[in-house]
């Protein structure tokens, strides 16, 4: 048997409310959290504005729908870590030419001078790099022939170097144009002319 807490009378153990007093005898429950379901739309919020964003959807949520409105600040906050973090990769990368640079293009290369001898079938090149990376030739050509020597010397970021190709198909002669190209180790061709000496 168990008593009313209002009047004190016995009541049975299973009884639902007093006979007596009419109270009742079963214990109040705590209210369950309503959650009223919010937009999906709320999620753009952080992705665009990140932990501003999430900020902002956390304070307008919180009291229709708590469970959402903090999985959107969290979004927010790891939204703009990463993004942070991405972009200071990037520019860190492009600063210090984790990713090429765009130096790498043939108008920073150049042949400065080119002599070609006859009587050798050699083109002596002088080669000016106007870029911030280093390259290095890695193929001659002189009348769409590849070279068959070739000496190949790396440029410099902003410096010079003086590159033989020995041309094959001679002999060649003085006073004839040449047309050559260096192919650069960026993939880059450079093209270079003169007349046979």
């Amino acid at each position: 048997m168990a008593f009313c807490p209002n009047c004190g009378k016995e009541v049975p153990a299973e009884a639902s409310f007093c006979w007596n007093c009419g109270r009742s005898l079963r214990q109040p429950q705590a209210p369950s959290e309503q959650r009223e379901k919010v937009s999906a739309w709320w999620w753009l919020l952080p992705f665009f504005l990140g932990i501003i964003g999430g900020i902002v959807g956390f304070v307008v949520l919180e009291r229709r729908n708590r469970r959402t409105a903090t999985w959107i600040l969290v979004f927010g906050v790891v939204w703009t870590v990463v993004g942070t973090l991405l972009v200071g990769i990037l520019i860190a990368g492009f600063a210090f030419g984790l990713f090429g640079t765009y130096s790498n293009y043939s108008y920073t290369v150049s042949v400065s001078s080119a002599t070609c001898t006859a009587a050798t079938s050699t083109c002596a090149l002088l080669v000016t790099n106007g870029g911030y990376t280093p390259v290095t030739p890695t193929s001659c050509r002189v009348h769409l022939v590849q070279a068959y020597h070739f000496s190949s010397v790396p440029i410099p970021a902003g410096g010079n170097a003086n590159e033989i190709c020995v041309a094959a198909g001679g002999p060649f002669s003085v006073g004839t144009p040449v047309v050559g190209s260096l192919t650069l180790s960026n993939g880059a061709t450079v093209p270079f002319d003169t007349i046979w000496s």
